[in-house]
């Protein structure tokens, strides 16, 4: 995730921004957000990659990575668990990874 935060959003950026990682346990979930200041996505884009998630497909390879790890986040943790974005042009991306807080 951070890695995409880097190449998706803040390289193609003009003057400083930054990635901020935050680890919270809610009750029985544990929620991993990575959030860049960089370019964002437009509601359009964001919902095209959504919607990618949502129906385990992706319409090119720019994209593969978030979908292969939604993918085996709800194969070994279950369908609630996952991959949510929350994006909005000029203002950043954030990429909210859920898990059980009792994984093993």
């Amino acid at each position: 995730m951070v890695e995409n935060s880097i190449y998706h959003g803040i390289k193609p950026k003009q003057g400083h921004s930054f990635i901020r990682i935050k680890i919270k346990l809610t009750g029985e979930m544990l929620k991993i957000t990575v959030t860049d200041t960089g370019i964002g996505m437009t509601r359009s884009r964001l919902n095209n990659v959504k919607e990618m998630l949502k129906n385990d497909e992706y319409d090119n390879s720019e994209h593969i990575g978030l979908n292969n790890t939604n993918k085996r986040l709800k194969l070994i943790y279950g369908e609630q668990y996952g991959l949510n974005i929350r994006s909005k042009r000029n203002f950043g991306t954030s990429v909210i990874i859920s898990i059980p807080s009792n994984f093993s």
